[in-house]
């Protein structure tokens, strides 16, 4: 969910001061937002350390464009986010540079399931399973579609945000999204699933439609009208939408994990 407008106008004066030098109002957007950007950065790189390592860079780059002077930041969060997903990809590239060909890094243990279930062991364990078998999935996809999904779900920002993030325009957006879910979903599954794919122009029109739609974003009515028509009479599309669903909750079950403790705005 984007964050009021008075978060958002709050972050904004906050940005302003850090850029005078202000230490606390950096300190104050640190901890506000430390958690979102670390576990983002987490879903794209996949390791622990390269998270933390960039979540520390993410921070720096922000703080030093605002002390270059740069235009007013509008979005605090669309803004960092974006600072995020660039050093997640800047540590990982550095990371695949010193890994010696044939060793890959370890994989980043998976999260723990939250205190509330530990009285309930079954519930406990199923939960753990099923962040494990999103974390695995997770690390299968391409990096762009890790990238979209981490900015959509654990950034929530919108289509028009992440396409200015990633240099896309907004049906790209959808069509990585939509992709990056069957993907998940088909990893998940260990299954060749991917038999979920545009088959007509139609088709290939409605599966991006859908994964905005599901989304909550904006459709001309045309398009919604259009997309309620095919859905009635595609089978093959209406599979895809309900994979869909499975791929977000599945995702979304993956919770996030906090940061080492000697993280901090030093």
């Amino acid at each position: 969910m984007t964050p009021p407008q008075g978060d958002l106008e709050n972050d904004a004066h906050l940005a302003a001061a850090a850029a005078t030098g202000d230490g606390a109002a950096f300190a104050t957007l640190y901890g506000r937002y430390e958690s979102r950007v670390y576990n983002i950065c987490l879903r794209i790189t996949g390791d622990r350390e390269d998270a933390a390592d960039a979540t520390q860079e993410a921070f720096l780059s922000v703080l030093r464009r605002l002390r270059e002077g740069e235009r007013p930041v509008r979005s605090f969060p669309a803004y960092l986010f974006t600072s995020a997903r660039h050093a997640a990809a800047n540590v990982a590239e550095r990371r695949n540079r010193t890994t010696p060909a044939g060793e890959a890094p370890e994989p980043a243990p998976s999260p723990s399931a939250p205190r509330d279930l530990t009285s309930d062991p079954e519930g406990a364990a199923l939960l753990a399973g099923l962040q494990e078998s999103v974390r695995a999935a997770n690390t299968s996809l391409p990096e762009r579609q890790r990238e979209v999904l981490a900015l959509r779900e654990l950034g929530e920002l919108s289509y028009d945000e992440i396409a200015s993030a990633m240099d896309l325009n907004r049906n790209a957006v959808s069509q990585l999204i939509w992709r990056a879910r069957i993907g998940l979903r088909d990893a998940m599954r260990a299954s060749a699933v991917a038999s979920i794919v545009a088959t007509s122009q139609d088709c290939e029109r409605a599966l991006p439609l859908i994964a905005a739609v599901d989304d909550g974003e904006r459709a001309e009515p045309g398009d919604r009208a259009w997309l309620d028509g095919h859905l009635a009479g595609c089978v093959r599309c209406r599979l895809g939408q309900d994979a869909l669903v499975e791929a977000g909750a599945s995702y979304r079950a993956w919770l996030p994990v906090a940061p080492a403790a000697a993280l901090g705005p030093a």
